[in-house]
């Protein structure tokens, strides 16, 4: 999809990124902040800093000219002049133009930045040579170009800008459709009424974040008193100057919608469908601007503590340590022949390692892992966070939607109709989301593990579930670098919120309905994953029986539900008069149109998810190990011969343009 007036302004950000794109490497934070300062000054006076670089170099060029032809003359004489012209001429072209140029096409970010102060220097010292060559060139040049003093300064530039915009978007040097960035998914939420909430308010990543959203729009499985509301961006964050933290993106299944262009209450089918279309992921262009890599602070930098550099926040004061929860790990097995992208949760344990939690069994990264712990190697890992919604909503498919090696950024591609960017690490032979806020870089250690609770609480954070789980041994990444965009946004989420469930939700909802339409088709019309069961526990599946011959199908599609995710725990069946996205009304056809004693099927001892608590031998004595549940299907549909009897009460069709105020009221 596009964003609207979301993409004009990120296409101009592309713009001016790639006319002065800067990079800080191997600086402490404070001098690269220096540095970013006088490079974006630089940057906004083009015509004084292109005066003094063009001065600098005449000057540069005729001072050695003048010197070679002294030096020639005392050397061999006046006759001889002539070879100090051929041999600076040669060393001017080689050395003082074609070698720069190359080399600065090369690596122009670096280059600009290292000699930004002398650029700097050199503006002020030649200040009134460069005025009186900025005012002639301006006075010759204004017959040609018009009165440029008669407009608004602001206007013109603007319009100078859109015009380069629409120039580099015929060339095909912007993609038209930027929408898959956060900060674009940020700006077509600004018009979106009660979608985006933003607040100046110095705010403490330390817990008061999540204190705050919880009240806000957090949703879910979250304590009470909370509610959907809108995202929530905090712009001023303690400790952090030069980022902002925006939780909540996904809290809302209208938002997602949105976002993904896609029927609100047809998410999971709509998603499932783009299988047939699905996009690989692709590298980006050599020599292309890199938006992860626009700031990098690498772990061998003075000072380097990734703690200062990532607001990652804690939910709740008694978490292991600040939590990095939208983070998205990319991996790749030890030969190099399949990929993946999942989410996890990351503790910051020290200034330059992670603890990574991997659910046993469940992600294809662990499975990569695996390899590589066999083979006494560490994994070359990447972390990106702050990633367009598309995106994020792919990570969470597993096995058997997703088998191993199937890379989930295809399916992110097949809904935004275009391959997802990635780029080369900095540090480690290993991809990353190029358009990301932040990218850490890392090696994930085969022989070193570490708690996740360094706080000493013996906690972790706020599970799905709505429980704040135990902490956990869990294994290490060492990084190796951290790289930003310029003014980045930390994107986060709190554990049991409706962001969770819209994640794992929806693609378990795709996962369903692709397993059941494919084995019996034209029946389920639709499921949901419902935000008691935190996306993953309770599925609610929409069944049509044209005939009598369907009966019973709704349990074969329900057993199917089972096998498509095999975290989901209960899964509740009714009829197309219940809306499913109501639990009163699904609530309604258990009171109604369920009997326990027939229509209550229980399947014991199967593999659930380790994060219930009830999934354990201390809650009940017949559960031989944690994680194994109880399954259970609630056939809450009317058997097909009774359906007369179970008519729901038919109302008087209205005419709803006569009524249209008050019924929206």
């Amino acid at each position: 999809m596009v964003f609207c007036r979301a993409r004009r302004a990120d296409r101009a950000v592309g713009v001016l990124l790639r006319v002065g794109n800067v990079v800080f490497v191997g600086q402490p934070p404070a001098a690269r902040k220096r540095r970013a300062k006088t490079a974006v000054g630089i940057l906004d006076h083009f015509d004084r800093t292109l005066s003094a670089i063009l001065i600098g170099n005449n000057l540069v060029n005729i001072a050695a000219s003048s010197l070679g032809s002294v030096i020639v003359i005392l050397l061999a004489g006046e006759q001889w002049t002539w070879v100090s012209t051929v041999v600076l001429t040669l060393l001017v072209i080689i050395f003082g133009e074609t070698m720069p140029k190359i080399v600065a096409k090369q690596n122009a970010n670096g280059i600009a930045l290292r000699n930004a102060y002398i650029i700097r220097a050199l503006s002020v010292i030649l200040y009134p040579v460069i005025w009186l060559v900025v005012g002639l060139v301006h006075l010759i040049t204004r017959p040609l170009h018009g009165d440029a003093g008669d407009g608004d300064p602001e206007e013109a530039a603007s319009q100078e800008l859109q015009s380069i915009i629409e120039t580099a978007e015929d060339e095909d040097v912007l993609d038209e459709d930027r929408s898959e960035l956060l900060r674009s998914a940020l700006d077509f939420l600004r018009e979106m009424p009660g979608q985006l909430l933003e607040t100046d308010t110095q705010v403490d990543p330390d817990a008061e974040v999540s204190g705050v959203y919880r009240h806000v729009g957090a949703g879910g499985t979250v304590m009470r008193p909370t509610k959907e509301g809108p995202a929530m961006v905090f712009n001023n964050v303690k400790g952090f100057d030069d980022a902002k933290v925006c939780i909540g993106m996904l809290a809302s299944r209208k938002r997602v919608a949105a976002l993904l262009d896609l029927d609100e209450e047809h998410l999971g089918l709509e998603i499932g469908k783009r299988f047939e279309n699905l996009i690989a992921p692709e590298q980006i262009a050599e020599g292309a601007h890199v938006d992860c890599q626009e700031v990098v602070y690498k772990a061998t930098d003075e000072g380097f503590d990734l703690r200062k550099i990532v607001p990652a926040p804690t939910n709740t004061p008694v978490d292991g340590g600040p939590y990095i929860t939208m983070g998205l790990a990319y991996g790749t097995s030890p030969d190099g022949s399949q990929s993946d992208v999942t989410i996890h949760r990351f503790s910051c344990v020290d200034k330059d390692k992670l603890a990574m939690w991997i659910t046993p069994g469940s992600r294809h990264l662990g499975a990569f892992f695996d390899e590589y712990c066999q083979r006494g190697e560490d994994m070359p890992i990447s972390i990106s966070i702050g990633l367009d919604p598309a995106v994020y909503m792919c990570c969470g498919f597993e096995a058997p939607t997703t088998p191993l090696g199937f890379n989930e950024l295809q399916i992110a591609g097949a809904l935004r109709g275009h391959a997802v960017e990635l780029a080369d690490c900095v540090t480690v032979p290993q991809k990353c989301i190029a358009n990301a806020e932040y990218v850490l870089e890392g090696y994930l250690m085969h022989d070193e593990t570490i708690n996740e609770d360094v706080n000493g609480h013996g906690y972790a954070m706020p599970e799905f579930p709505g429980y704040t789980g135990g902490a956990k041994v869990c294994p290490v990444i060492k990084i190796t670098a951290v790289t930003t965009r310029v003014n980045p946004i930390m994107e986060s989420c709190i554990g049991p919120s409706h962001e969770h469930v819209s994640m794992a939700g929806i693609p378990t909802e795709a996962s369903i309905y692709k397993m059941v339409e494919t084995a019996i088709p034209g029946r389920l019309l639709n499921v949901h994953a419902a935000p008691c069961g935190g996306g993953k526990f309770v599925a609610i599946m929409q069944f049509k029986k044209s005939s009598k011959n369907d009966e019973g199908r709704q349990r074969n599609a329900a057993m199917l539900a089972f096998s498509a995710f095999s975290e989901l725990k209960h899964v509740i069946l009714v009829d197309e008069d219940v809306d499913i996205f109501d639990m009163s009304d699904v609530m309604w056809a258990m009171t109604t149109r369920f009997q326990a004693d027939v229509d209550l099927i229980t399947i014991p001892g199967c593999h659930c998810h380790v994060l219930d608590p009830s999934n354990d031998p201390a809650f009940d004595p017949t559960i031989r190990e944690h994680g194994i549940a109880c399954k259970a299907i609630f056939d809450c549909t009317v058997p097909f011969d009774l359906k007369k009897n179970f008519i729901r009460s038919q109302f008087m069709e209205i005419d709803k343009d006569k009524w249209a105020k008050e019924i929206a009221f």
